[in-house]
């Protein structure tokens, strides 16, 4: 008598090498459908064979194929960002006087990378609802306030090299302060090396960029991090 169900027929060897060869490299889901069997066909079938995976698989697969996906991303991807001279000079006068800008060592599944970012400050929300309106990008975060009396500090930022590139190529010509000047030059070399890294298809820092990275937080500084360093190895170098 024949079998109805898909995951009772027999399985051929040639299925179960397929099965061995991308079981850590597709979710189930993905592996009936290339097999052509049913999703709890594949789990038991890899349960049978010792095939495991950990119980956050999808997520980490999401997470790297998103990453893939992203590297693959040309030039076009960089954000386009249109300002008057009026909008300039007000977005520099707020990030000179109550701003911040560096490179940030950032955790994302079991990898670190180098993410730029641009921050300002401010009590009046109205200001900075304004700063994300007219750049169009970035978001504002609302912390609660320390003590009941003090005023709650907001504050607006703008995250990602395809973000803060185009923004500071308008406002570079506009800085003041020798400060300032140094970071967004620094910040502005980053990016442009990271772009051509990642057209390439290549991920790996090099000690340039770990360099920008020391020279930046030296310009802006937020008090001894023990951790630093630490972080530094476990950034993916050349």
């Amino acid at each position: 008598m024949p079998h109805n169900n898909q995951y009772m027929k027999p399985w051929t060897d040639e299925e179960i090498e397929v099965l061995k060869s991308h079981y850590n490299r597709f979710t189930d889901k993905e592996l009936s459908q290339k097999i052509g069997r049913t999703r709890k066909a594949i789990q038991f079938k890899r349960s049978e064979l010792d095939l495991l995976k950990p119980s956050n698989f999808g997520f980490k697969i999401g997470v790297l194929r998103n990453n893939l996906n992203f590297l693959k991303q040309k030039r076009g991807s960089i954000r386009k960002i249109a300002l008057n001279g009026m909008q300039i000079g007000m977005i520099v006068g707020l990030i000179e006087g109550e701003g911040g800008m560096g490179l940030l060592i950032h955790k994302q599944s079991n990898h670190r990378y180098l993410r730029p970012y641009i921050t300002v400050s401010n009590t009046n929300i109205e200001i900075l609802d304004w700063l994300r309106s007219t750049i169009g990008l970035g978001s504002i975060s609302k912390p609660r306030r320390k003590e009941p009396h003090h005023k709650r500090v907001c504050h607006y930022g703008l995250y990602g090299q395809t973000s803060v590139l185009p923004l500071l190529r308008l406002l570079e010509p506009h800085f003041i302060t020798e400060r300032r000047k140094k970071q967004v030059n620094l910040i502005i070399e980053f990016c442009e090396r990271r772009r051509n890294v990642l057209e390439k298809g290549c991920m790996p820092y090099n000690w340039r960029d770990v360099e920008v990275f020391l020279e930046l937080r030296k310009l802006n500084p937020k008090g001894p991090n023990p951790k630093i360093l630490e972080w530094i190895e476990e950034l993916p170098l050349e």
